[in-house]
């Protein structure tokens, strides 16, 4: 058995200047220090936090934050990258370090958004994504799960779809991405769950590319037009292993 090493630092307000913390584990795998930071949503209006050349971060110390989802759409459509965050500047904040998508997004620009969350990502079921123009990104990155209630849709050449979790990623939606080089991979810590995914890349770029370090479970159909499928569950998400998955 491989044990990994977590630290957690929790507080109302956490000043960690000169701290030095060590999650190596000689007998297992290396860990990790979480500090608390801001729970973010993308919704309605801008709070507890600031967006500046596309990429928004929460305020020293708040445990809450708002991003407004039509100035993520705006920014997006006016040809910069997003990128939202969770953890502060400053002073961390008490939240877990959700981002919780609460309105749909959609632009036509070929531009990225990225969620980088240090605890869930979670796409509401009211919260349908959609990137429209080639070379259009959306990326998804959680250091606990990915949870995908809605829709997630990349169209046109070289579009992707990028899902990373420490732990799960979860999608109980479609997920697409259409169009020439067209790519989705979706890799976990532990498990792979999806519904219905669909990239006719055609390509020589891996349409559809599921790992994860136990299982990968398909609850439905899996389509690529003229490209390769990987699935892979194994112990580290590389190739046949001794801990392999389903």
């Amino acid at each position: 058995m491989l044990f990994r090493s977590v630290i957690e630092t929790s507080g109302h307000s956490l000043d960690v200047a000169g701290i030095q913390v060590d999650a190596n584990a000689p007998n297992g795998q290396g860990g990790e220090w979480l500090l608390d930071p801001a729970d973010v949503t993308i919704g309605a209006g801008n709070s507890g936090g600031t967006i500046s050349a596309g990429v928004f971060t929460p305020n020293s110390g708040v445990a809450t934050a708002t991003v407004d989802a039509g100035t993520v759409q705006t920014t997006l459509n006016g040809g910069t990258n997003v990128t939202i965050n969770t953890a502060n500047t400053g002073v961390s904040g008490s939240g877990l370090g959700d981002i919780t998508v609460s309105s749909p997004l959609t632009w036509t620009t070929g531009n990225t958004l990225t969620l980088n969350a240090s605890h869930d990502v979670i796409v509401s079921a009211s919260a349908a994504m959609t990137a429209s123009t080639q070379n259009s990104e959306i990326v998804l990155t959680a250091a606990h799960d990915v949870n995908v209630g809605a829709a997630l849709t990349a169209s046109a050449q070289n579009s992707q779809i990028l899902l990373t979790a420490g732990n799960d990623v979860l999608a109980t939606a479609a997920v697409t991405a259409t169009g020439l080089n067209a790519k989705i991979d979706m890799g976990a810590g532990h498990n792979v769950s999806v519904v219905a995914v669909t990239a006719d890349g055609r390509g020589s770029v891996t349409s559809i590319n599921l790992h994860a370090n136990q299982d990968v479970i398909v609850n439905g159909a899996i389509s690529a037009a003229g490209g390769a499928i990987i699935l892979r569950a194994d112990d580290d998400g590389t190739g046949p292993g001794v801990l392999g998955g389903t």
